[in-house]
């Protein structure tokens, strides 16, 4: 028999609206996901269609108007604001579109600033960064800072940032949007590997067709539906 799987991410039944001026926007209507642990899953969508609202939500860093979201068999929606946050410091990883890198910091210590904010002590988690920036070809530039890195450069930086404490869970939103396709692809060929490396859950917002066919599970999201997307027709 085999063993049974363990949902990493599971949300039930969330909905999510904003009233702009006079009009109520139903953003997110019902939507259902299961990711379970150690699996790759992928969302996609028009632009405005909701991804980054849903991605918010499933993090934490938005409650939802109804329904809940749960990591590991916690409640996210039942925590205060401060839980919410700590939890998500510890749990989570995430990589975005523009880098998010912060400027006044080197490289090595954009990297270790994860392990920091979790306690562990500067000299552990500078030894850890240049661990993992020697992995993805960056222990030269390990005192340089971001505005010195190509753009391929600093996304690589803003990957292994955001798997240096481990997480439960990594939620990518558009992660190759900003780069060209050659630089795009090899970005991603090595988030790809290295989340299957370390055993971390991925939901990632694309387009790229070639991580589709990677993924394990795809969704789309469309008029506030989250649909689940058969296999082969992404």
């Amino acid at each position: 028999m085999q063993p049974e799987r363990v949902a990493a991410l599971r949300a039930v039944s969330i909905t999510k609206s904003f009233v702009e001026g006079a009009v109520r926007r139903d953003v997110l209507r019902g939507a259902d996901l299961l990711l379970e642990r150690g699996r790759f899953g992928a969302l996609l969508g028009r632009s405005g269609a909701g991804k980054s609202t849903l991605l918010n939500v499933l993090s934490g860093i938005d409650v939802p108007d109804a329904g809940r979201v749960e990591i590991d068999g916690i409640e996210l929606s039942a925590l205060g604001e401060e839980d919410r946050t700590a939890f998500r410091r510890r749990h989570l990883g995430f990589v975005f579109q523009a880098f998010n890198l912060i400027p006044t910091l080197s490289v090595v210590e954009n990297v270790a600033l994860p392990l920091t904010l979790n306690g562990s002590a500067t000299e552990h988690a500078i030894r850890r960064a240049g661990e993992l920036l020697d992995r993805v070809g960056l222990a030269d530039r390990r005192s340089a800072y971001p505005d010195r890195l190509s753009g391929g450069e600093q996304q690589r930086v803003a990957i292994v940032r955001a798997l240096a404490h481990e997480p439960t869970l990594l939620l990518a939103d558009e992660p190759t949007g900003n780069l060209d396709w050659e630089t795009g692809r090899s970005v991603m060929d090595l988030l790809h590997g290295l989340v299957r490396e370390f055993g971390v859950t991925m939901l990632v917002v694309t387009h790229d067709h070639d991580l589709l066919a990677a993924s394990d599970a795809v969704w789309r999201l469309r008029g506030g539906i989250l649909e689940p997307v058969p296999e082969g027709r992404a």
